[in-house]
């Protein structure tokens, strides 16, 4: 990595080093900036731990979803159920990410680009 200059070095680093640790490329900072919602209307609602988790790691209940027929809408309460239980499954320090992240995304609020102008 001494291609690398000083500070895309050490993030590199710690994104190895964190690929080393959990399994996962990103670091949770990172993870949370990418999932970060930007539609003003996401805002309506303060976000819980759940809300972010699913946020956060949507490609995980994408794949949740790619068995449910999507065409038959009663099929909406089994997407429900099987998010849930995910939900429930979900380590302690996935859902303390998420938690962290929520609190934040309340915190900050619809970043002001997105804002409506009135």
């Amino acid at each position: 990595m001494s291609y690398l200059d000083d500070d895309d070095r050490g993030k590199e680093e710690a994104r190895l080093g964190n690929f080393e640790k959990t399994g996962e490329y990103l670091t949770p900072e990172e993870r949370e900036a990418a999932a970060r919602p930007q539609n003003a209307g996401e805002y309506r609602k303060p976000f819980n731990p759940q809300r972010a988790a699913v946020l956060l790691w949507s490609d995980e209940v994408a794949q949740l979803d790619e068995s449910r027929n999507k065409a038959d809408k009663k099929s909406i309460g089994e997407h429900t159920k099987t998010v849930q239980k995910w939900l429930k499954e979900l380590p302690p320090d996935r859902m303390a990410e998420a938690k962290k992240a929520a609190e934040k995304w309340n915190a900050l609020g619809c970043p002001d680009e997105h804002k409506m102008i009135m």
